[in-house]
């Protein structure tokens, strides 16, 4: 879910989402406690979403 939100509703990147993860004290999603996971998530949310381009060149490369 986390993964998501980040790269294709807000089109983060990866190298993004990881700064994210950091900042948070860990490597990965699946190290969040529950607070964590819904602090991070309300931190997400609180984003811009991604332009509506950047969605579709987004789903264009995970089809090709």
């Amino acid at each position: 879910m986390i993964h998501l939100l980040a790269r294709s509703q807000k089109g983060l990147t990866e190298e993004e989402y990881r700064l994210q993860l950091g900042a948070m004290g860990v490597d990965s999603s699946k190290q969040l406690s529950r607070s964590q996971f819904h602090f991070f998530v309300q931190r997400m949310r609180s984003l811009p979403d991604a332009p509506r381009w950047l969605e579709k060149r987004s789903r264009l490369r995970q089809a090709g």
